[in-house]
Parts: structure tokens; C-alpha cells; sequence
């Protein structure tokens, strides 16, 4: 198996990824996920076969395949292989459009803070482009929250905050912070897979 045809089949998982922040139901981003296992499965007993073949005395064949899967190339490929496709995602995320859609995103992102952070006055950053995009749509913004946060007060920062996307949500006093922003949720997202993709890869996950 080609180490770019591995690279397209983690730009899939990201591409679940990337989905789920837009608001796709968790059930999805799991059928990718399952996907991907049966598809790393198969990679691996593909390359098993191939040294089986390659190797006519089975002691030689089982030598090669620990060789082949040695825990360090697998890591090696695996790390460069998702950085390459958080990248990516990195910069899909950055030209999402600000429309209807995206303002939704926002109010459940800010939501999603507030209950972390806890309701009362909160200060709201984002970047250069959401401050003027929240400007024009503030009223709409702050009914949609008050739909499910009614005493919470919020502050839009007049200062740009450098991030792709979402939102940073603080208390006033600036002792609860949650980041939820594009970057993140995207690298919370990551961390919590890789060790799931390295299980794959190694075979150590059913």
C-alpha cells in the first residue's frame, strides 16, 4: 500500500472531522471511523500477504512482517500523514462561508462555551472577519443564544482574535475561559483520534 493511497484514507477521517464541526450528527463521524478500521484491516492484510509470498520459510515471513510493523515506521508515517491532512483541514475550515448556516454554527459553538464558562456576562472573540459578520447580525445572534442561555449577557470584543473560525467565550473577570474555535475543536478532535488511528494501523484495535 502506497503511502499516498494512506494519506487519502486519513484526509478521509479528517474530512469526517471537518464535518462534525460543521454540525453533522456524531453517528456519521462513527460510520466514517468504523470505515476506516475495516479499511486499515484490509491494508494490513494486504502487506501481510505480500511478505508471505515474498518469503517462502514462514520463520523469514513472520521475521519481516515485525519488521514491517514495527511499532516506529508506523508511528512515523502515521504522524506525518495526519499533520499533512489537519492541514488540510485547517484550510478548508478557513474559506467556510459566512452565511445563514455559519451564524448557526456560531450560536451552538457559543452555547456550547456558555455552559462550560456558566451564564451571567461573558465576553465573546473571534476573528476580523466574524466581528464584522456578528456586527451586521447581532440581534438575530443574541436571540438565537437567549433561546437557550435567557441570562446570559454578552460582550462582542472589539479586538480580532487569530483563529480560523468560532468562537473564544470568557467570563469579565477572565478566570473561565473555553476555546471553541475552528482550531480546538479540530485539535481536540485530533487528539482524541490519533491514538485510535495508531491502534488501527498497529491491528491492535477490533
Amino acid at each position: 500500500m502506497s503511502a499516498e493511497k494512506l494519506k487519502e484514507e486519513i484526509f478521509k477521517e479528517t474530512e469526517a472531522t471537518v464535518n462534525e464541526i460543521l454540525g453533522k450528527a456524531r453517528e456519521e463521524a462513527e460510520k466514517v471511523i468504523a470505515e476506516a478500521r475495516e479499511r486499515a484491516k484490509s491494508i494490513m492484510e494486504a502487506r501481510k500477504q505480500e511478505v508471505l509470498k515474498k518469503y517462502a520459510d514462514v520463520e523469514r515471513a513472520r521475521l519481516a512482517m515485525a519488521k514491517l510493523e514495527g511499532r516506529k515506521l508506523v508511528l512515523e508515517t502515521e504522524t506525518r500523514l495526519v499533520e499533512e491532512a489537519v492541514k488540510e483541514a485547517r484550510a478548508r475550515l478557513a474559506k467556510v462561508e459566512r452565511d445563514d448556516k455559519y451564524l448557526d454554527i456560531l450560536v451552538r459553538l457559543t452555547c456550547e462555551a456558555i455552559e462550560n464558562v456558566g451564564e451571567g456576562e461573558v465576553i465573546l472573540y473571534v476573528n476580523k472577519e466574524d466581528i464584522e459578520f456578528l456586527n451586521k447580525r447581532w440581534d438575530a445572534f443574541v436571540s438565537k443564544v437567549w433561546e437557550k442561555h435567557p441570562k446570559v449577557s454578552m460582550k462582542l470584543s472589539k479586538e480580532p482574535t487569530e483563529i480560523m473560525g468560532g468562537v473564544i467565550v470568557s467570563s469579565t473577570d477572565g478566570l473561565k475561559i473555553y476555546n471553541n474555535s475552528f482550531d480546538a475543536r479540530l485539535n481536540r478532535v485530533i487528539e482524541g483520534e490519533r491514538g485510535r488511528i495508531v491502534s488501527i494501523l498497529l491491528g491492535e484495535e477490533a
